[in-house]
């Protein structure tokens, strides 16, 4: 999983913007496999648990979890674009009490029908952040705002569960693995994924390079070790040490990664472009 709002935060950070449609490109990456990952986590999980599952048991809750997962996020959606211009709230900061409340009953309602409930909020933003609703620009600052809260929470909670003595046991295979996931796995996705489309070879060496791990990854390999999964907590220490590892080379190298294939801009020129 790849987490776009730590390429956004390093370009800006160094005064730079991107060209063109990489940030959305980047934005519904991150997005949309966040919701993908939570499946195969789930499914690579059930298989170590109960090795007795069948093909056919994995292809029915792998297309059931996505099916359910995307129309119930659509239909959440429209019906809350609908109840949020219909009502009429004495304060405004009541609709982000509502949007809040949409968001928890799509993902509930979803993970109580045994769908994605990661994919129907995705889906369900998406509508609502596409179409015109009440307050909108104040409930996207508050939304912002409560995304950083949670990342800061999430990191210091993930945090408790690491000792650096244990990523140092696991350095070699970390090493490995995170070498792979930057030099071949991403690289070979990435070029095969964007085949279909015009996109040039330098827009595809910095998505690339780009693919920035969040935390998203150290939270699903707590799932195995919430199952009680065999070597689970190994398998949390490589995670670990693989963001760990992405966030330290391809960060500190993606400005200049970006400035030599020439996909940026001035933030300050992108923002006269906009006005």
């Amino acid at each position: 999983s790849t987490d776009s709002a730590s390429v956004f935060s390093i370009l800006r950070s160094k005064n730079l913007a991107l060209k063109g449609n990489i940030r959305s490109i980047l934005e519904l990456e991150s997005g949309s496999n966040d919701p993908m990952a939570y499946v195969m986590t789930l499914i690579c999980t059930g298989l170590v648990m109960h090795q007795n599952s069948s093909a056919a048991e994995i292809i029915t809750l792998f297309s059931k979890d996505l099916i359910l997962g995307g129309a119930l996020g659509l239909i959440i959606g429209m019906a809350g674009t609908i109840v949020i211009n219909r009502i009429r709230f004495d304060y405004e900061g009541l609709y982000i009490a509502l949007v809040i409340a949409i968001m928890f009953f799509s993902f509930s309602l979803t993970d109580f029908l045994k769908g994605n409930g990661f994919l129907a909020v995705y889906i369900c933003a998406i509508y609502i952040g596409n179409h015109d609703v009440i307050h909108k620009k104040k409930i996207l600052k508050s939304f912002d705002s409560f995304a950083w809260l949670m990342q800061i929470i999430l990191f210091l909670t993930l945090g408790l569960l690491v000792l650096p003595s244990q990523l140092m046991e696991v350095m070699g295979i970390g090493m490995l693995v995170a070498g792979f996931l930057i030099l071949v796995a991403r690289p070979l996705s990435i070029f095969l994924s964007l085949m279909p489309f015009r996109i040039t070879s330098r827009v595809k060496l910095f998505l690339s390079w780009g693919g920035l791990r969040g935390a998203v990854p150290i939270v699903f390999a707590t799932y195995p070790l919430l199952a009680g999964a065999e070597k689970a907590g190994t398998i949390f220490n490589i995670v670990f040490f693989v963001s760990l590892t992405s966030v330290v080379i391809q960060g500190t190298s993606l400005a200049k990664v970006a400035r030599w294939l020439h996909l940026t801009l001035p933030v300050n020129l992108k923002q006269r472009n906009k006005s």
